[in-house]
């Protein structure tokens, strides 16, 4: 059915929605030289260098997972369906960037020519015998970070492109449902190094009011994520159903989401931060109570977060991750400002 109308007979069904991918690139993406330096480590000896909290070591352990390099080749949705926590991931992310640290191994991307980052592509309204369908909307990249990064990198940035009007065609062309009015849904033939986002299927044909087109989502992309693309495209919305009377609306196209740590960090500032829990970091007692029933423990396991890591947690609220990113900014230019006097 219409996604804007209600169920009636004469309209045609509702394309289907192009869903996103989320794209992130955790301690999992390591060369197998890297891999084979850390993998082999014991998690209880790993956990006990790095002092990471027997309660992550312990359960990790009992779930079957011997060496640090057993947990890092699982994914993120592997780790939902075991139910671990974020905060886990986290510390124990820290600790193998501290690994490399320690043995000279690089780990931050400092620069890196920025992909072409471009919004959503709103899909053609519908034709019409007495009216078009109006076109999908094609939506800008709203991300204050990424429009932030970008201006300052001078890294490419488009906005959305609207979909156009449906054509409204005279009764004498009277138009009914044939192979030439049924859409199909066209993927883009690009290269490897393009990401696009979902892609709407086409809106149904109906006599009285054709069918919306879909949603294509934008897809979510790691910051370090971004050197493996050339062009980050948003998706693509549906075309609207035609119709002998009024043409369905074509589907619209969200933009991509970059997402960034919570506080980002280069290897230098990495090196000057003491092990330090959570109750040190004098954060709020309701954030830091919330923030302990996701695992977390240290100050470290926080800088591995991502701004939007937490929203789906119980007890989330919206102010918690600017709050830690105030509270984070300022642990580090503390840290860095002691070692300058040294």
């Amino acid at each position: 059915m219409s996604s804007h109308h209600p169920p009636s007979k004469g309209v045609g069904g509702a394309g289907g929605v192009g869903r996103k991918i989320t794209l992130k690139i955790e301690t999992a993406y390591l060369s197998e030289a890297d891999h084979y330096k850390i993998g082999g480590m014991w998690m209880n000896d790993f956990c006990t260098k790095y002092k990471i909290d027997p309660v992550i070591r312990d359960t990790f352990i009992a779930r079957g997972f011997p060496t640090i390099g057993s947990v890092l080749v699982a994914t993120e949705d592997q780790w939902k369906h075991l139910e671990i926590k974020a905060g886990w991931i986290c510390e124990i992310t820290w600790a193998v960037k501290e690994f490399f640290l320690t043995h000279n191994i690089p780990w931050t991307v400092s620069d890196f020519p920025l992909p072409t980052l471009e919004g959503g592509v709103g899909g053609r309204g519908g034709d019409g015998g007495d009216q078009g369908g109006a076109g999908g909307e094609g939506y800008g990249i709203n991300h204050e970070l990424s429009q932030r990064r970008w201006l300052a990198r001078k890294g490419p940035l488009h906005g959305g492109v609207g979909g156009p009007g449906g054509d409204c065609v005279p009764r004498y062309r009277r138009i009914t449902e044939t192979p030439e009015t049924t859409r199909e849904v066209k993927v883009p033939n690009l290269d490897p190094d393009v990401s696009i986002g979902g892609i709407g299927g086409p809106g149904g044909f109906g006599t009285k009011l054709g069918g919306d087109g879909g949603v294509g989502e934008g897809n979510i992309i790691s910051m370090f994520a971004l050197p493996r693309f050339r062009k980050i495209m948003g998706g693509f919305g549906g075309t609207g159903g035609v119709s002998a009377s009024v043409g369905g609306q074509g589907g619209h196209g969200h933009a991509p989401d970059v997402i960034y740590l919570i506080h980002q960090i280069d290897d230098g500032t990495r090196s000057l931060l003491p092990r330090t829990e959570l109750k040190d970091l004098n954060l709020d007692p309701q954030l830091n109570a919330f923030l302990s029933e996701q695992g977390f423990y240290t100050a470290g396991g926080l800088l591995e977060t991502y701004m939007t890591e937490l929203n789906s947690a119980p007890g989330f609220k919206p102010g918690y991750p600017f709050a830690l990113r105030d509270a984070l900014k300022r642990f580090c230019f503390k840290h860095q400002k002691r070692h300058a006097r040294t």
